[in-house]
């Protein structure tokens, strides 16, 4: 959604009119929506590609960062002021009968769960905002403020930090959230929480070669584990389809194809998925003990790291193009093709359910190359990737 004045005037106008009780959480998601599309156009990465033919990026980094950063407390103080005047005008006078039925009386109504929606966008700004520190900045000199190269690193390093304790209330909520709850929100809740466990990947393979000053440990300090987070949701997404199995959903349940709830399908995928993620950051694990214990392997794995990484490159395109020729299954989308390893050479293994999973398919010594560096981890775990997870 654009930033316009006309969009603001809206804002302005429902807000005044108070028809509904829910104007307050719409309005709030729509100023959100308008402030996501401030950060992309102020920091986009297409104007570091633009910017790199020069050797400089046109507005300071960390200055436009400060100012959006305004913006965002500012909305978030305004959603809450019209909350405590939407209180003060429920319990003033009486609603008709139509704004009345907004007000659900159960502990968690809908009320609260648009109230907790809210929280997730404004968290998910942040990440938004915070996230173009993880973004490819190579070739430009002095992208983070101009005139001063040596605050590259000075400026990015905070804004990860910042990213890092943006995460956790994400990934709060979405455990402590009441199953029963996840069905009266909408799909954009879940893309939030793809987006988030993206980002928690990126930051458990930062090299500190590119961050001086970065320690994964740091993620551990705020409970970040990402082992145990995704096995978390994938526990909340296993209740929620325990649910939709239940005979009152059942009945509730529009959308059935064949007798099967296509709901419960796809939250089915999104398990299996999560576990066969969450196998590759604990195989990873086990790979960076077993080095720490055994340093002398190291220098026989990184002088091996270059050869085999290429190897693997070369085996993926082909089988990524065979990908996109493939039809969609089952009607819930396109999945991608599997890499099984016999020995050394590796060959596609032509399930149509399997997935691009390295834990699963690829052996312990392709998977400790592109593991333990996070050079190769994210050939398979790209975006598309993630955004097909969820």
């Amino acid at each position: 959604m654009r930033s316009t004045k006309y969009v603001d005037d809206c804002c302005r106008s429902i807000t005044a009119a108070r028809e509904y009780p829910t104007d307050v959480y719409l309005v709030q998601l729509v100023r959100l929506h308008c402030l996501v599309d401030r950060i992309s156009r102020a920091l986009s990465p297409d104007d570091f590609n633009s910017a790199s033919q020069d050797g400089f990026w046109s507005t300071p980094i960390a200055m436009a960062v400060k100012a959006l950063e305004t913006d965002l407390r500012r909305a978030e103080e305004e959603f809450k002021l019209d909350i405590v005047m939407e209180n003060q005008q429920g319990q003033g006078h009486d609603q008709d009968e139509d704004a009345q039925s907004y007000r659900p009386s159960q502990p968690h109504s809908l009320a609260s769960d648009l109230a907790l929606v809210c929280k997730i966008h404004c968290d998910n700004v942040r990440l938004f905002l915070y996230g173009i520190a993880l973004e490819d900045l190579d070739g430009l000199r002095n992208p983070w403020v101009n005139g001063e190269p040596g605050s590259t690193t000075n400026m990015r390093l905070p804004m990860i930090v910042n990213l890092v304790h943006s995460l956790v209330p994400v990934f709060d909520t979405i455990c402590s959230w009441p199953t029963r709850s996840f069905f009266n929100v909408p799909f954009s809740v879940f893309a939030i929480y793809s987006h988030a466990a993206l980002i928690l990947a990126k930051l458990c393979v930062l090299s500190p070669d590119n961050v001086p000053g970065w320690d994964e440990s740091y993620l551990q300090r705020y409970g970040l584990d990402i082992v145990s987070i995704l096995q978390a949701v994938e526990s909340k997404y296993a209740d929620i389809s325990r649910q939709i199995h239940s005979p009152l959903e059942i009945e509730r349940d529009s959308f059935r194809r064949d007798g099967r709830s296509v709901v419960s399908a796809q939250t089915d995928r999104v398990v299996s998925r999560l576990r066969c993620i969450r196998e590759v950051f604990e195989s990873r694990r086990k790979i960076k003990r077993h080095r720490h214990s055994h340093p002398q392997q190291q220098l026989q794995d990184q002088q091996h790291h270059q050869y085999q990484h290429q190897h693997q490159r070369t085996l993926v395109e082909p089988i990524q193009q065979q990908t996109l020729d493939r039809p969609a299954l089952n009607g819930y989308g396109q999945d991608l093709p599997s890499m099984a390893t016999q020995n050394t050479a590796d060959e596609y293994s032509g399930d149509p359910s399997a997935t691009l999973i390295p834990s699963v398919h690829i052996s312990p010594e392709e998977l400790l190359e592109m593991s333990v560096t996070g050079a190769g981890l994210f050939d398979y775990l790209d975006d598309e990737f993630w955004r097909q997870l969820v």
